[in-house]
């Protein structure tokens, strides 16, 4: 479930109606008419008419600019004072903010799930006049503790790290303890599948690193000539590349594990704009995520069943990490579920107050 899914049924969960807006494009075909979807007696979609998807500049601004249209009337016929418009910010959309502003009744909130800017590494200049786009809402959803202060929005907003609903988890039957990564492949940075690599090297036969992830070919290739290299040397199969898994596969993989390696890392300013969405996959398939030591995490409810790491990481600082880990790691659906509830009355008090 994404986090947009998660948030959707948490609104409802806390008793709140939901129409979601579509902005989204015809792939195959072009549709003339508004369609509306009722799923059920909380919740409604609403799909506006889109032009056929077409590798044409003019064609997809001229698409993307019928879309504000569409936004635009349905505002102005349709909201009142007492909706509450939730925007889930968009680069694409942003410039777009302080005119859906002029034409909504209601108030405007945003779930921010990242400041793009910041995560790809744009300047201050550019951080900044994006945060700047977003001040024109009421009230947010924030993905980590810091934001808010960021934002001088301590008190109108809510804060959810992702989705905190536990997978079920299948019980691994192997005497030998299972290390993951899941994420990117990328030889450029230092903290990533290639320093979990470099981890293994300094354990022993009880433990098996899988990787699964994506990257660029040349990237896949060097990590899967690692890979065969360092088994040889053990003599045994200490490592192992699964590819890119997505739904259930993920999910019984992820179930198979006992400890999640979370090393990539961006440095710390730009991590105060985002939240490691891995270590929460971790955390609800059952793992014990291994981290680096970021406020976004440190700072973070969920701090308490993380296991950290100083930087800078190091294969030498994992591994004595993980030599040193508990023999029964802290179970924490308990813990996902209070924080679950926490975020509907969080909602509550946001929306119904």
């Amino acid at each position: 479930m994404s986090y947009s899914q998660y948030i959707k049924d948490s609104l409802k969960n806390a008793g709140l109606n939901v129409i979601i807006l579509s902005t989204a494009s015809a792939i195959t075909e072009s549709y003339s008419s508004i369609e509306i979807h009722e799923i059920d007696n909380q919740e409604k979609h609403i799909y506006f008419p889109s032009f056929k998807k077409v590798n044409n500049k003019l064609l997809f601004y001229m698409r993307l600019l019928y879309m504000y249209a569409c936004i635009i009337r349905f505002l102005i016929s349709n909201s009142t004072r007492e909706d509450v418009i939730l925007v889930y910010h968009n680069n694409s959309l942003s410039y777009f903010y302080k005119i859906i502003k002029v034409f909504c009744k209601g108030e405007i909130a945003f779930v921010v799930g990242e400041i793009y800017s910041a995560v790809f590494g744009k300047n201050e200049k550019k951080i900044l006049s994006e945060k700047n786009r977003l001040s024109v809402a009421h009230k947010f959803i924030f993905p980590n503790d810091i934001m808010p202060e960021l934002f001088k929005k301590e008190k109108d907003c809510a804060v959810c790290y992702g989705n905190y609903h536990v997978h079920d988890i299948k019980v691994n039957q192997n005497e030998g303890i299972n290390i993951v990564y899941a994420g990117k492949i990328d030889r450029k940075y230092v903290t990533d599948a290639f320093l979990a690599l470099d981890t293994i090297a300094l354990l022993d036969k009880r433990y098996q690193l899988r990787i699964i992830g994506y990257g660029e070919q040349e990237d896949v290739e060097c990590l899967k000539k690692k890979i065969e290299e360092l088994n040889i040397k053990k003599g045994y199969e200490s490592v192992r590349y699964d590819g890119c898994l997505t739904g259930v596969e993920l999910d019984d993989y992820l179930g198979a594990c006992h400890i999640g390696l979370c090393t990539r890392v961006l440095n710390e300013e730009i991590s105060n704009y985002c939240f490691p969405s891995k270590t929460l996959t971790y955390l609800t398939h059952g793992l014990l995520p291994i981290c680096p030591t970021l406020s976004n995490l440190t700072r973070s409810k969920i701090a308490p069943a993380l296991c950290f790491v100083e930087q800078p990481l190091t294969a030498n600082k994992l591994a004595i990490t993980i030599l040193n880990l508990p023999s029964d790691f802290k179970n924490s659906e308990e813990f996902l579920l209070d924080l679950d509830r926490e975020f509907i009355v969080q909602l509550k008090s946001l929306f119904l107050s």
